[in-house]
């Protein structure tokens, strides 16, 4: 009772979990990537919040992946909260296109799906396996998407 007076439901718990994740791994500074000017670096720095935010609590995040595939309520979570960082690629790809003409309106769509799976926890976490830092990950990451870009 005291989960659910607290947080009012199981959803609730789940979304205060996700937020307080989000503030310990730096996500406040995604921000910053849309207000810079060039679509590239604006990429970059997405990318790079992304690794900070993966690599802040890697044990707690796979936990919540495994536990997703079997309750439908934190799956629901989780997928909104991924749908937002689809939501942010779909901008900056957007703007890479209008200032530099890629991708083409018939890529977007392959693009777009591209820089969500770069930029997934289940990418980060292979790549960074047990020896890479989140600054390494994110330069592989960062040099994969300038290809998808080019």
């Amino acid at each position: 009772m005291t989960v659910y007076y607290q947080f009012g439901s199981l959803r609730g718990l789940l979304e205060a979990l996700c937020d307080s994740l989000a503030g310990a791994g730096g996500m406040d500074r995604l921000a910053e990537a849309f207000q810079i000017p060039d679509p590239k670096e604006a990429i970059d720095r997405f990318i790079s919040v992304f690794a900070g935010f993966w690599d802040s609590d890697r044990t707690v995040l796979r936990g919540l992946g495994a536990f997703a595939a079997l309750d439908p309520e934190l799956a629901a979570v989780l997928e909104e909260r991924y749908g937002w960082r689809r939501k942010g690629i779909r901008v900056l790809l957007e703007r890479h296109a209008k200032q530099y003409g890629r991708p083409k309106p018939k890529e977007m769509d392959a693009a777009a799906d591209l820089l969500y799976m770069l930029t997934s926890f289940s990418a980060y976490d292979t790549l960074a396996g047990t020896r890479r830092s989140s600054t390494q990950v994110a330069g592989m990451i960062q040099h994969v998407a300038r290809q998808v870009l080019s």
